[in-house]
């Protein structure tokens, strides 16, 4: 399930980031929410937004997002979409705190779209798709290698 309202759309925001305080989630809602539902698994609104933006910092509400967990239970999962851009010091506090999914699809977006511009620049007359992609794929895997150790996911099943 998912509660609350992430602005912005999974792409790089050239506009500044506006979240109200509307678009959050409210721990009672929460509560209640699951209550009344039986999800595992819970996103909210606490700060964070779907796409990066450039003139603006996603900035998690951490303190809602403990009292959320609290709110919801110890049975649900809580998962934080719009996890890209937000700070590695916010990623890491949000999982210590209970996040167990954290959802960076612009973060991939964009290192795939640059990293294939790039090649492109650096080969422009290769039209062989295996030797385009292969170091667009390359960049992919370091930013998914860099994410899984920021979760605190490296080596666990």
């Amino acid at each position: 399930g998912e509660l609350g309202y992430l602005r912005g759309t999974s792409a790089l925001q050239e506009k500044k980031l506006e979240i109200k305080p509307e678009d959050l989630t409210r721990p009672d809602e929460a509560r209640e929410f699951v209550e009344k539902t039986g999800v595992d698994s819970l996103a909210m609104a606490i700060g964070n937004a779907h796409g990066v933006f450039k003139i603006s910092e996603e900035k998690l509400d951490l303190k809602r997002l403990a009292e959320i967990k609290e709110a919801a239970g110890e049975k649900v999962f809580l998962v934080l979409h719009g996890g890209s851009g937000i700070s590695a010091e916010d990623i890491k506090k949000a999982v210590e705190i209970g996040i167990v999914k954290v959802n960076v699809n612009t973060d991939l977006r964009l290192a795939y779209s640059q990293a294939l511009i790039d090649q492109l620049k650096r080969e422009p007359k290769e039209t062989t798709p295996y030797k385009i992609l292969e170091p667009v794929i390359e960049r992919v895997r370091k930013v998914v290698a860099g994410k899984i150790k920021l979760f605190g996911s490296e080596n666990k099943i």
